[in-house]
């Protein structure tokens, strides 16, 4: 009976349309190119039994085969239980999607690479029109970041999208795989079923990222039954009536024996199952109802064993791959620390050395390390690196060349009365924030005013300002310092951490 829907959606789907329009679904486009070359549209026959065949699964379906036929009657019975078997097979497929969606998301964290996604403008502005008229589908609740971006996105029009169509320009996306390690509360997502940071995510939550369906509560009836009918022998009623009898002659029997431990509360479950079963039985209720909300339940396990199975062996797969990359990490971290030694001393192996002497050519490395002989130092370079020391990105600049730049609109009250005395110092933290110390320069001595802390939400604010977007600094929960223009400002950072500032 659960399959009859999808038994009738597979024969008027795709059964019927083909035997009814072979030419047109016999076609490589649909895989069925060895049909396309054994049919024959033109032979009258075949697509006369193609078409007896149709007709005779739209009366099977909707039963209106004739009585008398007895031997088509026959015929419908047996094609019915085998195509119902065939789509209750087709039906038992197991949905993985939460574990794999699990462990692809645990996967992209043991790889260094980048991942990245290339679209045309065409596809992008089409996806953006697309997103934009399904916004209250995409939605996962009330105020979600999600929808409100693709609020703020314009509506392209044909024209436009046609235009960029003809000028073919591709874009690269830089995909943030590893984001476990960034966001500051990874929550399980019940409704996409993918980990994700606590502001991305629908309504219900979980923190545990293997997902556990939750048990019916306590009074849930089909859990009260459940229970009953595990701790009661088998019982053989098959409706409500005959349910309720036998219910109360197993209570008088244990209000007559012996005093056994549990019995009390036997007692008051079996009345209890009474009373429900004769207020069901008021209301017109049917068995299958009951026995619906215990299939339920056992379906439900049976999900969660299955879910639980599948993460299972991809977990196993997961830690064979936290091992190798932990391995190739251990490697990588051998080679950066050689690297880092070779640029402080730019001597070459022996090997390569004699090489170069055999072919008459001076190694570039052995000029820098003779210009490096007459760098004074305060400290050897390679002591420096024994010592812990690493390269900050830092630069510092007056005000006057930060407004001059265009990167400094102004510098607030009251301060702004010291200005021209002012120099601030861009120091870039790490990956994720940036320190700006301002300092009032008097003849040889600098004086400290202010510091500045930019973390990674304010950092990813201003990426995504528009260019001619004025920002305001200064510390939280205070007036701002100063105001810069977000575009020139990023730019400015970029060149401190690639050394050309």
């Amino acid at each position: 009976r659960p399959y009859q829907p999808a038994l009738r959606l597979f024969c008027y789907g795709i059964i019927e349309p083909i035997m009814r329009e072979g030419a047109r679904y016999a076609v490589p486009a649909n895989f069925l190119k060895k049909s396309q070359q054994d049919y024959k549209p033109d032979d009258p026959q075949i697509a006369s039994n193609f078409e007896c065949i149709a007709d005779f699964l739209d009366q099977m379906l909707s039963n209106t085969i004739d009585p008398k036929e007895k031997a088509l009657m026959s015929a419908a019975r047996l094609v019915k239980e085998e195509l119902l078997t065939f789509v209750k097979q087709q039906s038992e497929v197991q949905d993985t999607t939460g574990s794999d969606i699990l462990a692809a998301v645990l996967n992209s964290h043991y790889s260094r690479a980048k991942s990245f996604v290339t679209m045309s403008q065409a596809q992008i502005m089409k996806l953006s029109n697309l997103l934009k008229e399904w916004s209250s589908k995409l939605r996962i609740k009330e105020f979600d970041p999600l929808g409100a971006c693709v609020q703020s996105v314009p509506e392209w029009d044909k024209e436009s999208i046609m235009i960029s169509e003809r000028y073919e320009v591709r874009l690269n996306f830089e995909i943030e795989t590893r984001f476990l390690m960034t966001a500051e509360e990874i929550l399980l997502c019940k409704q996409s079923m993918c980990p994700l940071p606590s502001w991305a995510c629908s309504a219900q939550t979980s923190p545990n990222l293997v997902y556990i369906e939750e048990e019916a509560a306590g009074n849930d009836q089909g859990a009260f039954f459940e229970s009953l009918f595990q701790r009661l022998a088998p019982l053989e009623s098959k409706n409500f009536a005959t349910l309720r009898i036998e219910l109360q002659d197993r209570r008088s029997q244990l209000a007559s024996a012996a005093t056994e431990e549990g019995y009390l509360e036997m007692i008051n479950d079996l009345d209890t199952a009474c009373q429900l079963i004769t207020e069901w039985m008021d209301v017109g209720a049917e068995p299958r109802q009951l026995l619906d909300l215990l299939t339920e339940r056992v379906r439900g396990r049976q999900r969660q064993f299955r879910y639980l199975e599948v993460t299972e062996r991809y977990l196993k797969s997961i830690l064979e791959k936290q091992l190798e990359y932990k391995q190739d990490l251990k490697q990588h971290i051998t080679e950066l620390k050689d690297a880092v030694g070779f640029s402080l001393s730019m001597k070459l192996p022996q090997t390569l050395s004699k090489a170069c002497n055999e072919v008459g050519v001076t190694p570039s490395f052995q000029i820098i390390q003779k210009k490096m002989e007459f760098v004074p130092t305060l400290m050897a370079t390679k002591d420096m690196a024994k010592i812990g020391c690493s390269y900050i990105p830092m630069a510092t600049y007056p005000v006057a060349k930060l407004k001059k730049m265009k990167v400094l609109v102004e510098v607030c009250p009251p301060h702004s009365a010291m200005q021209k005395m002012m120099e601030m110092t861009f120091k870039k933290l790490d990956a994720q924030a940036v320190e700006i110390t301002v300092c009032i320069a008097q003849g040889g001595n600098k004086n400290v005013i202010k510091t500045m802390t930019l973390d990674h939400a304010k950092l990813n604010q201003l990426r995504a300002a528009q260019s001619d977007e004025i920002a305001e600094f200064g510390q939280p929960g205070e007036p701002p310092f100063m105001t810069c223009n977000a575009s020139n400002f990023v730019s400015l950072l970029t060149k401190i951490e690639k050394g050309k500032a």
